[in-house]
Protein backbone atom coordinates (compact mmCIF):
# COMPACT_ATOMS: atom_id res chain seq x y z
CA UNK A 1 0.00 0.00 0.00
CA UNK A 2 1.51 3.45 -0.62
CA UNK A 3 2.34 5.48 2.00
CA UNK A 4 0.31 9.41 1.82
CA UNK A 5 1.65 12.40 3.31
CA UNK A 6 -1.21 11.93 5.61
CA UNK A 7 0.06 8.69 6.43
CA UNK A 8 3.51 9.80 7.34
CA UNK A 9 2.19 12.83 9.61
CA UNK A 10 0.33 10.66 11.29
CA UNK A 11 1.17 8.07 14.11
CA UNK A 12 -2.31 5.95 15.48
CA UNK A 13 -2.83 4.45 18.41
CA UNK A 14 -0.07 5.81 20.37
CA UNK A 15 0.45 4.80 24.05
CA UNK A 16 0.79 6.58 27.23
CA UNK A 17 4.45 6.81 27.20
CA UNK A 18 4.97 8.37 23.54
CA UNK A 19 2.46 10.77 24.63
CA UNK A 20 4.54 11.41 27.48
CA UNK A 21 7.60 11.97 25.40
CA UNK A 22 5.61 14.09 22.81
CA UNK A 23 4.77 16.69 25.19
CA UNK A 24 8.32 16.75 27.36
CA UNK A 25 10.37 16.60 23.95
CA UNK A 26 7.82 19.34 21.96
CA UNK A 27 10.95 21.12 19.44
CA UNK A 28 9.51 24.55 19.43
CA UNK A 29 7.19 26.88 21.59
CA UNK A 30 4.87 25.88 22.49
CA UNK A 31 2.51 28.78 22.03
CA UNK A 32 -0.67 27.42 22.70
CA UNK A 33 -1.66 24.38 24.62
CA UNK A 34 -4.83 22.61 25.16
CA UNK A 35 -4.94 19.01 26.60
CA UNK A 36 -7.99 16.89 27.86
CA UNK A 37 -8.20 14.39 30.46
CA UNK A 38 -10.56 11.69 31.09
CA UNK A 39 -11.18 10.04 34.30
CA UNK A 40 -11.35 5.87 34.55
CA UNK A 41 -10.89 6.08 30.76
CA UNK A 42 -14.34 6.44 30.29
CA UNK A 43 -14.48 8.36 26.67
CA UNK A 44 -17.18 11.48 26.79
CA UNK A 45 -20.46 10.52 24.57
CA UNK A 46 -21.03 12.41 21.57
CA UNK A 47 -23.65 15.10 22.63
CA UNK A 48 -26.57 13.79 20.10
CA UNK A 49 -25.95 9.96 21.08
CA UNK A 50 -28.44 8.53 23.73
CA UNK A 51 -27.35 5.23 23.89
CA UNK A 52 -24.13 7.10 24.44
CA UNK A 53 -25.42 9.12 26.85
CA UNK A 54 -27.07 5.85 29.26
CA UNK A 55 -23.49 4.12 29.21
CA UNK A 56 -21.64 7.23 30.06
CA UNK A 57 -23.87 7.45 32.80
CA UNK A 58 -23.19 3.49 34.03
CA UNK A 59 -19.54 3.54 33.28
CA UNK A 60 -19.27 6.89 35.52
CA UNK A 61 -21.56 5.24 38.78
CA UNK A 62 -19.18 2.25 38.53
CA UNK A 63 -16.08 4.08 39.57
CA UNK A 64 -17.42 7.15 41.71
CA UNK A 65 -17.08 9.64 38.62
CA UNK A 66 -20.17 12.55 38.21
CA UNK A 67 -20.98 12.07 34.99
CA UNK A 68 -21.06 14.89 32.39
CA UNK A 69 -18.81 17.02 34.56
CA UNK A 70 -15.81 19.05 32.91
CA UNK A 71 -13.59 21.56 34.72
CA UNK A 72 -10.97 24.05 32.64
CA UNK A 73 -7.86 24.90 34.01
CA UNK A 74 -6.63 27.93 32.77
CA UNK A 75 -2.41 29.10 33.09
CA UNK A 76 -3.08 32.63 34.40
CA UNK A 77 -0.29 34.90 36.15
CA UNK A 78 1.90 31.73 36.91
CA UNK A 79 -1.41 29.77 38.23
CA UNK A 80 -3.49 27.23 37.11
CA UNK A 81 -7.02 28.35 38.17
CA UNK A 82 -10.20 27.30 37.82
CA UNK A 83 -12.35 28.97 34.82
CA UNK A 84 -15.66 30.44 35.64
CA UNK A 85 -18.73 27.91 34.10
CA UNK A 86 -21.22 25.15 34.78
CA UNK A 87 -18.88 22.45 35.76
CA UNK A 88 -21.33 19.55 34.35
CA UNK A 89 -23.96 19.87 31.71
CA UNK A 90 -27.26 17.96 31.33
CA UNK A 91 -29.49 18.84 28.60
CA UNK A 92 -32.63 19.22 29.70
CA UNK A 93 -34.26 17.64 26.26
CA UNK A 94 -32.47 14.00 27.41
CA UNK A 95 -34.81 11.45 28.60
CA UNK A 96 -35.87 11.83 32.11
CA UNK A 97 -34.01 9.01 33.13
CA UNK A 98 -30.62 9.64 32.22
CA UNK A 99 -31.44 13.34 33.96
CA UNK A 100 -32.06 11.52 36.99
CA UNK A 101 -29.59 9.07 37.00
CA UNK A 102 -26.69 11.63 36.04
CA UNK A 103 -28.40 13.86 38.87
CA UNK A 104 -27.81 11.00 41.67
CA UNK A 105 -24.07 11.03 40.51
CA UNK A 106 -23.59 14.33 41.07
CA UNK A 107 -24.87 13.98 44.61
CA UNK A 108 -23.06 10.61 45.15
CA UNK A 109 -19.71 10.44 43.40
CA UNK A 110 -17.36 13.53 43.82
CA UNK A 111 -14.93 13.29 41.48
CA UNK A 112 -14.86 15.30 38.00
CA UNK A 113 -14.72 13.27 34.75
CA UNK A 114 -13.00 15.13 32.29
CA UNK A 115 -10.24 18.03 33.16
CA UNK A 116 -8.80 20.26 30.33
CA UNK A 117 -5.57 22.22 30.48
CA UNK A 118 -5.40 25.45 28.49
CA UNK A 119 -2.32 27.08 28.57
CA UNK A 120 -2.28 30.97 26.58
CA UNK A 121 1.27 32.86 26.83
CA UNK A 122 3.78 32.57 27.69
CA UNK A 123 2.80 28.64 26.64
CA UNK A 124 6.49 27.47 27.24
CA UNK A 125 6.49 28.90 31.01
CA UNK A 126 3.07 27.51 31.55
CA UNK A 127 3.57 24.22 30.04
CA UNK A 128 6.82 24.00 32.19
CA UNK A 129 4.74 24.17 35.24
CA UNK A 130 2.27 21.98 34.30
CA UNK A 131 4.93 18.90 33.77
CA UNK A 132 6.05 19.90 36.66
CA UNK A 133 3.63 20.19 39.55
CA UNK A 134 0.48 18.36 37.88
CA UNK A 135 1.10 16.43 35.37
CA UNK A 136 2.42 12.95 37.69
CA UNK A 137 -0.71 13.63 40.12
CA UNK A 138 -3.11 13.93 36.82
CA UNK A 139 -2.04 10.51 35.99
CA UNK A 140 -1.88 9.52 39.47
CA UNK A 141 -5.15 10.03 40.45
CA UNK A 142 -6.64 7.95 37.24
CA UNK A 143 -6.67 10.52 34.57
CA UNK A 144 -6.06 9.22 31.32
CA UNK A 145 -4.91 11.72 27.94
CA UNK A 146 -7.99 11.87 25.68
CA UNK A 147 -7.19 15.22 23.14
CA UNK A 148 -4.15 17.58 22.79
CA UNK A 149 -4.06 20.69 20.62
CA UNK A 150 -0.71 22.07 20.36
CA UNK A 151 0.54 25.06 18.49
CA UNK A 152 4.23 24.94 18.20
CA UNK A 153 5.07 27.36 15.76
CA UNK A 154 2.60 30.80 14.59
CA UNK A 155 2.92 33.19 12.08
CA UNK A 156 1.28 36.66 11.07
CA UNK A 157 1.15 38.19 15.00
CA UNK A 158 3.48 38.68 18.16
CA UNK A 159 1.90 35.63 19.72
CA UNK A 160 -1.17 33.25 19.28
CA UNK A 161 -2.86 35.87 21.99
CA UNK A 162 -2.44 38.13 19.77
CA UNK A 163 -4.12 36.26 16.67
CA UNK A 164 -1.30 34.64 15.21
CA UNK A 165 -1.73 31.62 12.88
CA UNK A 166 -0.54 28.42 13.45
CA UNK A 167 2.57 27.47 11.53
CA UNK A 168 2.26 24.11 12.97
CA UNK A 169 0.37 21.64 15.22
CA UNK A 170 0.16 18.75 17.02
CA UNK A 171 -3.09 17.04 17.86
CA UNK A 172 -4.24 14.16 19.11
CA UNK A 173 -8.18 12.88 19.66
CA UNK A 174 -8.43 9.35 21.17
CA UNK A 175 -5.23 7.56 20.33
CA UNK A 176 -4.00 8.76 17.29
CA UNK A 177 -1.94 11.88 16.95
CA UNK A 178 -1.34 14.31 14.26
CA UNK A 179 1.30 16.68 13.00
CA UNK A 180 -0.27 19.79 10.65
CA UNK A 181 1.79 22.52 8.80
CA UNK A 182 0.33 25.84 7.74
CA UNK A 183 1.82 28.66 5.82
CA UNK A 184 5.48 30.64 6.41
CA UNK A 185 7.71 27.54 8.14
CA UNK A 186 11.15 28.34 8.12
CA UNK A 187 12.82 25.21 6.76
CA UNK A 188 15.14 25.00 10.06
CA UNK A 189 11.29 24.69 11.51
CA UNK A 190 10.34 22.38 9.27
CA UNK A 191 12.74 19.75 9.36
CA UNK A 192 13.28 19.86 12.94
CA UNK A 193 9.65 19.20 13.38
CA UNK A 194 9.60 16.62 10.63
CA UNK A 195 12.76 14.57 12.08
CA UNK A 196 11.75 15.22 15.53
CA UNK A 197 7.60 13.28 15.00
CA UNK A 198 9.20 11.02 12.67
CA UNK A 199 11.44 9.74 15.58
CA UNK A 200 8.66 9.36 17.82
CA UNK A 201 6.17 7.38 15.08
CA UNK A 202 9.29 5.30 14.94
CA UNK A 203 9.65 4.85 18.78
CA UNK A 204 5.67 4.25 19.03
CA UNK A 205 3.96 3.01 16.19
CA UNK A 206 2.05 3.64 13.48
Amino acid sequence: MVKTIEDELCIKAIPREGILETIRTLPFGPQYVEMRFVAGAIVPPQWKEEYGRDRHVHQCAKKGIMPFSCVKMEYCDGLFVPAEGRIVRINEEWHKDIRAAASQGIVRDGKIHSLVFEIGQPAKTGMDLFLKDYLDSVLKNDYEFYKLNIALTTYGARSYDDGALPGSTLSMDGRVMKLEFGGRLENEEFDKISKWFQELKKKHGG
